[in-house]
């Protein structure tokens, strides 16, 4: 899709035009469900339909919630939720890091969930640090040397100044378990140090 089909769509501005568009988008998704650019113009297309009141976000979370279950490390699904949930009126961050604590669990090697449980720590703060240092911790009972547990455990430590000495030693840990990033590792860890 390019700026000037986009230009042609957009002039219209006929409901059954742009719904029409969306459907294209969520057939093209079941071909290619992690497809940047069909995600990217779906959600044209739903800002077009919300402004003229024909697309609200629940539609759009559930959409969402459809393809995210279909397959947990569809990073591009759990990017365009993130996207949506940030334009939400009092969005429910807890149900949404008891979503993604699924994926936590079912694949804690795979960074997808992990990468959207970041952005969720970042936007609750210390009620998501919380949250994410239990799933952390427990998927580092089984798994000590798991990276992405212990990053994320490492993040959850540095959201409180009582726990800033643990995300050091999370980070020096992760230091040793994933070498080939241990410079940003000692980085982030001395900036802790400041």
């Amino acid at each position: 899709i390019n700026a000037e089909y986009m230009g042609i769509v957009g002039q219209i501005k006929d409901v059954e035009v742009l719904k029409n568009e969306l459907r294209l988008c969520a057939k093209g998704l079941n071909g290619d469900e992690r497809n940047f650019h069909c995600w990217g113009y779906r959600r044209w297309i739903t800002q077009q339909l919300h402004g003229i009141g024909q697309h609200d976000n629940e539609a759009e979370m559930t959409y969402n919630l459809g393809k995210i279950e279909q397959n947990f490390s569809n990073y591009s699904a759990w990017h365009n939720r993130s996207l949506v949930l940030s334009i939400v009126e009092n969005p429910d961050y807890q149900s949404e890091m008891e979503l993604v604590t699924q994926a936590l669990y079912t694949d804690h090697a795979d960074q997808t969930g992990w990468i959207y449980s970041f952005w969720l720590l970042q936007q609750m703060k210390e009620k998501g640090a919380n949250a994410l240092r239990d799933v952390c911790e427990d998927i580092l009972k089984e798994s000590p040397n798991s990276k992405w547990p212990l990053y994320g455990l490492a993040l959850s430590y540095e959201q409180s100044n009582d726990t800033k000495e643990l995300a050091i030693q999370t980070w020096k840990k992760l230091q040793e378990v994933d070498t080939m990033h241990s410079n940003y590792y000692d980085w982030r860890a001395s900036k802790l140090k400041e």
